[in-house]
């Protein structure tokens, strides 16, 4: 028995070990690419020498609104003397944004830009990138308790309140049920925040309806756990709901897709999460009442910023607030036109 377990000790050692080389040279290996060139935003390869190096790091790096941030840190950082890098793309397989941090760290990155949460994982990870002298800005979600310079995104409670403001808009006295879709493994803090937004708003500015909001739960692991979330939803309700608030992009054109399915449009109004081409053409056809657009470029930029500002000065705001716009019916059009030019 002695002898077995102390092969299994060995193999445990040996295993971790071969771990610890692996990752140390796929390190190695980017870092090595990113000093012999870097890779342009459109494309092909730019042998430009830049003197920074930031890395991005987000929970879906296909995403739209990933590309869009992206596309709008490289164009600061095109200004700033900056190389941005979408980490995690260069890997054979998928790591966590925590162990993304860690390589990060590793890199010896001049700055990190990282989509956050309010974890204690989170705040050790992004606490010893401030230990190794390497800023954190976090974008989209936060982690208030951390050492990170400084937090880019949307105020949450603004974000419910342009929701709370456009159910008011389009609520009838008959109408009685919001349901609200919060995604299970997001951060809780900001989705309470949103949700707060949306009540107070209904309180304060809509007293004269008498609305009963409900929070449903969507395993957003992946599209395919959240389209069966979405989808079992509006088969099992035996009434559906008159308004239907999404808080991601992937929910919003899950549930676009579904209610056109089930040939239920018109009878939800749903609120959707982003401006994409798809979600603005759903409200063209009035298959979506409204959606928030969030211009993630110009968050890109601001993260950017931060980085080049601290950087430089050794401080910088903790804050920088990107405004929500509502888009519906009544605006599409201008919208479309103005975000053409």
């Amino acid at each position: 028995m002695k002898k077995k377990d102390a092969f299994r000790t060995v193999l445990v050692v040996i295993t971790a070990l071969l771990a610890s080389v692996l990752t140390v040279a796929i390190i190695q290996l980017i870092t090595t690419n990113r000093q012999m060139s870097n890779t342009s935003e459109y494309g092909g390869v730019n042998t430009k020498k830049y003197s920074k190096h930031y890395v991005l790091i987000v929970e879906d790096p296909d995403s739209e609104t990933c590309r869009e941030l992206l596309d709008g840190c490289r164009h600061e950082g095109e200004l700033k003397d900056a190389y941005i890098e979408l980490l995690g793309t260069d890997f054979g397989e998928q790591y966590t944004r925590l162990e993304q941090i860690n390589m990060a760290i590793e890199m010896d990155v001049d700055g990190i830009i990282v989509e956050a949460e309010e974890s204690e994982e989170f705040e050790k990870a992004i606490n010893e990138a401030n230990i190794n002298h390497i800023p954190v800005v976090t974008v989209g979600q936060d982690c208030m308790d951390s050492k990170r310079i400084s937090y880019v995104g949307i105020g949450g409670y603004d974000l419910g309140r342009e929701y709370g403001r456009e159910i008011i808009r389009n609520a009838t006295k008959s109408d009685k049920k919001v349901l609200i879709l919060m995604d299970m493994d997001a951060d809780d803090s900001m989705q309470n925040i949103i949700y707060n937004g949306i009540h107070e708003t209904l309180i304060n500015e809509g007293n004269h309806l008498k609305m009963d909001l409900e929070i449903v739960a969507i395993n957003g692991q992946s599209y395919f756990t959240a389209d069966e979330s979405i989808r079992s939803i509006l088969t099992n309700m035996e009434v559906l709901p008159d308004f239907v608030v999404c808080l991601s992009e992937q929910d919003t054109q899950i549930m676009s897709n579904a209610i056109v399915e089930y040939n239920i449009v018109g009878e939800i109004d749903v609120l959707g999460f982003y401006a994409s081409d798809s979600i603005l053409q759903g409200i063209d056809k009035k298959i979506l009442t409204a959606t928030v657009a969030i211009n993630y470029g110009l968050m890109g930029e601001a993260c950017v910023d931060a980085l080049t500002e601290y950087n430089t000065t050794g401080v910088v705001n903790g804050y920088f607030l990107i405004d929500v716009h509502t888009v519906n019916s009544s605006n599409i059009k201008e919208y479309m036109e103005r975000e053409g030019d």
